[in-house]
C-alpha cells in the first residue's frame, strides 16, 4: 500500500523492465504502479507469493480499508 512496497517488489524482480516482461506489461506500467503506490489486484496475489513483500502492502488503499472493516466485523461475531 505504498510506493516503498512497490519499489521493493520491483527490486526483487530485478527492475521495472524485468518485472514488466515477467508480468506481460511494459516498463511504463511499472512506473505508474510506483507513482500510484499500489498495483492492480489481478497481479497482487502472484507477486506477493513470489516476493517477501506482504500482500496487504500492495493493494489499493480502499481495498485495505475494506479488509480492515471485514476483520472488525468478523471479530464481533
Amino acid at each position: 500500500m505504498s510506493r516503498e512496497a512497490i519499489k521493493a517488489v520491483i527490486d526483487e524482480f530485478g527492475g521495472q523492465k524485468k518485472m514488466a516482461v515477467m508480468l506481460g506489461g511494459c516498463q511504463q506500467l511499472m512506473a505508474n504502479w510506483v507513482k500510484q503506490g499500489y498495483m492492480p489486484i489481478k497481479h497482487v496475489k502472484s507477486v506477493a507469493a513470489t516476493t517477501k513483500v506482504p500482500l496487504i502492502d500492495l493493494v489499493h488503499p480502499e481495498i485495505y480499508e475494506i479488509i480492515k472493516l471485514i476483520e472488525k466485523q468478523n471479530a464481533q461475531i
